[in-house]
């Protein structure tokens, strides 16, 4: 009799428990559908925050470039319009104010083709901001005190170079931005890293001359220096037009600056295309997900390029610290609903099993029964 008890009672178990397991099974598949949906979530709010961060910090250095380009455009149309010979010091004076003004120029100079100025360079020669023939040339820079000052006559325009600020906006007649290089600055001890934005002068639409800023990349330095995004999930570097590597956050490894010193050998030739149309990128791999953003300022159609690397892996691991709760909440209220399932399914079997024994009681010829009680 008990053996028999025992094997109605393992029946009840055994239904009870299936179905709960069963539940198990569903809730656990479930589990695992929530847990790859809020993956792909998580990977979309992190390419969300890395790209709100990456225009935080492109803003930062667009505001500096985008005040150069306005100077460096303004100037090169003041003097579309031919000038008179009293205004070369009364230009030069301007100059001297508008780099002092400016926090990212170093240096700002104007070279007028011969004659081009005021029909006067013969009158001229040796003069201040004028070179041996005459021609219009000066160069305002900083000292090492930040003061603006009259500092030469420029001669670096003379030869056309592929990297000339002179004579490429000669040939387009659009802002040119070269790439960066060193420079002596007056009064400082070393040479200091730069890049040159040059505008051309246009007198109804034929070019007359250049105007061109020379953009000390320290400020830039500072921003990357304290760039720090997302807790430094995220590598930052900056491109030069050319799409070499310029500058690079902190948490930017050696191994890393040597892989990507040319962003040109990462990118297709359609993403390229993209990127001088403005466009933004975003990619992702097996390993890593990248946000390149260019910056196209003034009429240039050569954008200075960020570009926001962070490991798929560092990723995952961030949005799972976020995920584990909400999956650890779900399991267990999936864990105490199965348990309540059981236990309300073996309750319900419970007058089957007092049924089944009262058959059993019958068959085996003890009429004394009492009415179920459900």
């Amino acid at each position: 009799m008990l053996m028999k008890q025992k094997r109605k009672l393992a029946l009840r178990w055994q239904i009870g428990l299936g179905i709960g397991i069963g539940v198990l099974f569903i809730t656990a598949i479930l589990l695992l559908v929530l847990y790859f949906q809020l993956q792909k979530m998580g990977i979309r709010e992190l390419v969300q925050r890395i790209d709100q961060a990456g225009l935080e910090l492109r803003s930062h250095i667009a505001e500096n470039l985008e005040e150069s380009f306005s100077v460096v455009e303004t100037s090169a149309k003041l003097f579309a319009r031919e000038q008179t010979p009293e205004m070369r010091p009364k230009i030069i004076d301007m100059l001297i104010e508008t780099v002092q003004q400016s926090d990212a120029i170093v240096g700002l100079g104007v070279v007028l083709e011969p004659d081009a100025f005021d029909h006067a360079d013969a009158e001229h020669k040796y003069a201040q901001g004028a070179n041996y023939l005459g021609r219009y040339c000066p160069y305002i820079s900083k000292d090492r005190h930040g003061v603006a000052q009259f500092d030469d006559t420029l001669n670096n325009y003379k030869l056309d170079t592929p990297d000339s600020w002179y004579f490429n906006p000669k040939r387009t007649l659009k802002t040119y931005v070269t790439d960066p290089y060193l420079e002596s600055v007056l009064g400082l001890t070393r040479d200091t890293m730069m890049f040159t934005i040059a505008a051309p002068i246009l007198r109804q639409g034929a070019f007359v001359g250049c105007v061109q800023a020379d953009i000390a990349l320290g400020f830039i330095e500072t921003y990357f220096a304290q760039a720090n995004i997302l807790d430094g999930l995220v590598e930052a570097t900056l491109y030069t037009p050319s799409l070499h590597l310029a500058q690079y956050s902190r948490n930017t490894t050696m191994e890393q600056r040597k892989a990507w010193a040319d962003l040109r050998q990462v990118l297709t030739d359609a993403e390229l295309d993209e990127l001088r149309k403005g466009k933004r990128l975003t990619r992702e791999d097996g390993e890593s997900i990248d946000l390149i953003i260019p910056l196209l300022l003034g009429n240039s159609e050569r954008p200075v390029v960020l570009r926001f690397h962070t490991s798929k892996r560092l990723a995952l691991e961030s949005v799972l610290g976020e995920i584990l709760p909400i999956l650890g909440v779900a399991f267990l209220m999936s864990l105490l609903l199965s348990c309540g399932l059981v236990m309300f399914i073996m309750r319900l079997l419970l007058p089957l099993r007092r049924m089944a024994g009262s058959i059993e009681q019958i068959a085996g010829g003890d009429l004394r029964l009492k009415a179920l009680e459900v």
